[in-house]
């Protein structure tokens, strides 16, 4: 296949030497892809707002609804020194992806990585949320785009921008600035790797390498921002201390990497509803962008892998070290780098079939062909994960259900046992606004002791479930009157008359 230097749009590619070289109308082919990634905006908007308040809130949830009710009270400097550990002082993301994808694969790419992430069901459960971890997955969107913008000059005011408003947002935003300063080095690697040679054939379009000039400039500088990031980090969060907790990382790596490729496509929580064989597909349209991105353009290569694998690897190993409370949301930002991913090995995979339709037919192909394909298979996925993302924000404990229950059937006076402080903190977020109800007691020792508790107490309710939950004191709450349960968290409420 000829090519010549100096013709074609300045990278020296001669258009009209390539199958696929049909007449391509490029001011068409952006509305359409504008259009089409405004559209995965609305419809990732409607999955995120429809039914909001329907869910009950879960307990992280109304930690932070009290820690916001008391922010109001708090000195000014607090805003600034920070006043909570999990959350900074500053407690949506599609269009971004689109963007991030552009600029990584072309166009459809784009829509594509737009559409997987609108419709993601990770991200669709925790943008319900009261918790974080979606804009962490907007700061890891960022990053990446500081990372593949083309002027210099944006990509470090992105950097300079996620690492002042990371430590700001939440603890969990140590692995978006350690994993920029990684990333950053990855690249200043792959771009001394990727240098031209004389004899080298230039990349086909869309997918210019960045200049080199440009690269040399933006990794250190890249790596200096995260530096900056960690420092505030340290000031904000560094005088509070961390003890074991509940919940260590399961043992073995493989089923927890499985895990997590199952969380990325079609699970939000971790092991609800078993594996999806979308797991696969998207595992194998990642590996099929990375792959194509190796071939064209390693440091494109170097950005979407490193952010997808430092992140994913610092949460791990944070999570090791610290003997943290192990649960498959602290891995939400190397989210929109693995979906990018996907969608650029979509396209790669579109563009391929189109190329190979050229070379039968010996005739370019239509202008068209790659862009139906890719549009085809995006969205193939995101039917197919259309009765995930609806269903996930219905996936977790019904905490609203068991109070609504004891406020509607207590008299008077009655107390509420609770066998551990989940069960005790959950129910007393909803019973709050019912002053005739008794106090809520937290259940403690031993089993004759909750005997004791509850013989002094009757009538009263019993309500276990969330974690840590005893197994004597589960045994001991079995041996009243069911009157309320939940498969979620195991609720579980029963009566002592």
């Amino acid at each position: 296949m000829p090519y010549a230097r100096g013709t074609g749009v300045g990278l020296g590619y001669d258009r009209r030497a390539h199958p696929m070289a049909a007449t391509t109308p490029p001011a068409l082919r952006r509305r359409v892809a504008v259009a089409a990634v405004a559209l995965a905006t609305l419809a990732g908007g409607a999955l995120r707002f429809y039914g909001l308040g329907t869910p009950s809130l879960w307990l992280d949830e109304m930690i932070m609804y009290d820690v916001a009710t008391r922010a109001e009270h708090n000195p000014w400097h607090a805003w600034i020194t920070g006043f909570e550990f999990e959350n900074g002082p500053l407690y949506i993301a599609s269009p971004l992806v689109g963007i991030a994808a552009t600029l990584a694969g072309g166009s459809v790419a784009g829509v594509a990585a737009a559409w997987l992430f609108a419709v993601a069901p990770f991200n669709v459960y925790y943008s319900r949320e009261g918790r974080p971890y979606a804009i962490l997955a907007l700061l890891a969107t960022l990053a990446l785009l500081a990372f593949l913008a083309r002027r210099r000059r944006t990509s470090l005011w992105l950097g300079a921008a996620v690492a002042l408003a990371a430590p700001y947002l939440a603890v969990s935003a140590f692995q978006v600035l350690a994993g920029t300063i990684l990333t950053a080095g990855l690249c200043a690697l792959a771009g001394l790797r990727a240098r031209p040679g004389p004899g080298d054939r230039p990349p086909l379009p869309p997918f210019p390498p960045l200049p080199p000039e440009t690269d040399r400039r933006r990794w250190p500088r890249l790596a200096a921002t995260g530096l900056a990031g960690l420092a505030l980090y340290a000031l904000l969060y560094g005088r509070y201390p961390r003890g074991p907790q509940i919940g260590h990382i399961p043992p073995r790596h493989g089923q927890l990497l499985l895990d997590l490729l199952n969380t990325y496509a079609a699970r939000a929580l971790w092991r609800v509803g078993g594996f999806s064989d979308l797991t696969w597909v998207y595992a194998a349209a990642a590996l099929a962008g990375l792959v194509f991105l190796l071939v064209r353009d390693r440091v494109r290569a170097a950005a979407l892998a490193g952010m997808t694998v430092a992140i994913t690897g610092l949460t791990w190993l944070g999570l090791q070290l610290s003997d943290h409370f192990f649960t498959l949301r602290y891995f939400s930002p190397a989210l929109p780098p693995y979906l990018v991913l996907a969608g650029v090995g979509i396209a790669a995979l579109a563009r391929g079939v189109a190329w190979t339709i050229g070379r039968l037919q010996r005739a370019p192909a239509s202008w068209w062909v790659a862009p139906a394909l890719g549009a085809a298979g995006a969205l193939a996925l995101v039917a197919a994960n259309a009765g995930n993302a609806p269903a996930v924000p219905y996936e977790k404990a019904d905490w609203r259900g068991a109070a609504r229950f004891i406020a509607v059937h207590s008299r008077p006076g009655e107390p509420v046992l609770a066998t551990n402080s989940w069960t005790r903190t959950c129910l007393d977020f909803y019973l709050r606004p019912q002053p005739r109800l008794g106090p809520i007691q937290e259940v403690q020792g031993a089993v004759a002791d909750a005997d004791t508790l509850a013989a002094r107490s009757a009538p009263c309710w019993i309500a276990r479930g969330g974690y840590p939950m005893r197994g004597d004191l589960r045994r001991w709450a079995r041996r009243f009157s069911p009157a309320w349960s939940s498969r979620m968290e195991s609720i579980g409420v029963f009566h002592d008359p």
